[in-house]
């Protein structure tokens, strides 16, 4: 999913925030867990 930018009815971008995330992107840090820290054979953080 590319960048994208909201914009109004004219054309003129809209200031604001936000997070646009899929089921894919949500399920990421379960995996984490899951693998207790790591990523592709690198460690992101330890487990306890």
């Amino acid at each position: 999913m590319g960048a994208y930018r909201t914009v109004d009815g004219m054309g003129v971008p809209i200031a604001g925030g936000g997070l646009r995330a899929g089921p894919r992107d949500l399920g990421r840090p379960g995996l984490l867990v899951l693998n207790e820290g790591e990523v592709n054979g690198f460690c992101l953080f330890r487990p306890r």
